[in-house]
C-alpha cells in the first residue's frame, strides 16, 4: 500500500466535500472557503460531536495519509457518530454486500450505492481510521466504499492512524 502523507485539514475539506455535494466540486470547494468555522462544522454535520472532530482534526498524534484499500478490505463500524448507514456498531461491510446482493438493503441506501456505482469517481474519498493497519473502520462515505467493493476496485480512501480513538465505541 503507497501511503502519502497530507494535512488533517485536506481531509476536513474531503469530508465537507461528500457531505455537501459533489456536482460541481469546484464550485463546493469555493463555498467551503468562504464558510466560517462553525459552519463547516455544520456542513460536514459534526457539529454535535466536537470531541470527534476535535480527535480527528485537531490532534496532532494522528498521521493522514491518501493511498487506495483493496476492495478485499472488510470494514467495520466501531464509531457511534459516524452516520445512518454505518450506524449499527459491530456491522461489517461484507453484511451490507450480503444486504445488498439480497435485495434486503433499504431502497434508500441501495439507491445511494447504485448512484455511486454509475459513476466511481476518485473523489470524495472514503475517509477510514485505523490502529494497526490491520482493521479498518469508516468514519464517513460508507455508501462510497460499498460501491467500489460491489465494483471490484480499490477505493480511494483518506486513512487517519493512531495508536487509539476514543470516538471508537467497541
Amino acid at each position: 500500500m503507497k501511503l502519502k502523507k497530507v494535512s488533517a485539514s485536506e481531509v476536513f475539506r474531503e469530508l465537507l466535500l461528500g457531505q455537501m455535494g459533489t456536482k460541481s466540486i469546484k464550485s463546493v470547494l469555493d463555498r467551503i472557503e468562504k464558510m466560517s468555522k462553525d459552519e463547516k462544522l455544520e456542513a460536514a454535520r459534526i457539529k454535535k460531536f466536537p470531541a470527534t472532530y476535535k480527535e480527528l482534526f485537531e490532534d496532532k498524534d494522528i498521521k493522514w495519509f491518501k493511498t487506495e484499500l483493496s476492495s478485499e478490505t472488510d470494514f467495520i463500524n466501531k464509531i457511534f457518530d459516524s452516520g445512518g448507514f454505518m450506524q449499527p456498531l459491530g456491522i461489517k461491510h461484507s453484511d451490507f454486500v450480503k444486504q445488498y446482493n439480497s435485495g434486503k438493503m433499504g431502497f434508500n441506501h441501495k439507491k445511494s450505492i447504485d448512484k455511486v456505482r454509475k459513476n466511481l469517481f476518485e473523489r470524495p474519498r472514503v475517509i477510514v481510521l485505523t490502529t494497526d493497519m490491520k482493521e479498518f473502520v469508516i468514519y464517513d462515505g460508507g455508501h462510497r466504499a460499498l460501491a467500489f467493493i460491489l465494483e471490484g476496485k480499490n477505493i480511494p480512501v483518506y486513512l487517519g492512524k493512531k495508536s487509539s480513538f476514543k470516538c471508537f465505541k467497541i
